[in-house]
């Protein structure tokens, strides 16, 4: 296993970690729920780039690196939603101000979708790391 896969793994389940206490802690404070939403899609992320890196065909790599884009896709609209949230006391007032912001956040989740064979186009070249 190479020190990039040991690091996404690592980074994931400390990720994990983080979401599961930030749950534990309070389960009914929206707040809570958001970070929790975060660190899972960071966990996810991490996950598919260690997969990806020990993947071995070049289609597979292709295959798991397009995963950790879809879930990159999500993160700034989940974190926007968090920094809107945090200390705030009626989040859901506020939030509901904010809408098209958020909305326009996930705006690149269709485009990941619908284009996701046009993410990466081109030759695979395989390089020697040594």
């Amino acid at each position: 296993m190479t020190t990039l896969a040991v690091l996404s793994f690592a980074g994931a389940y400390f990720s994990l970690i983080i979401a599961a206490a930030v749950l534990l802690r309070d389960r009914e404070s929206f707040v809570h729920r958001v970070v929790a939403a975060g660190m899972l899609l960071f966990a996810a992320e991490e996950i598919f780039r260690g997969i990806s890196s020990g993947a071995v065909l070049p289609e597979d790599v292709i295959y798991w690196q397009k995963r950790v884009i879809a879930a990159s896709a999500l993160l700034p609209g989940v974190w926007l939603a968090f920094s809107l949230s945090y200390a705030r006391a009626g989040v859901r007032s506020f939030l509901s101000k904010w809408k098209w912001l958020l909305l326009l956040t996930f705006a690149s989740i269709p485009f990941v979708v619908i284009f996701r064979k046009c993410l990466f186009v081109g030759s695979i070249v395989l390089r020697d790391a040594g």
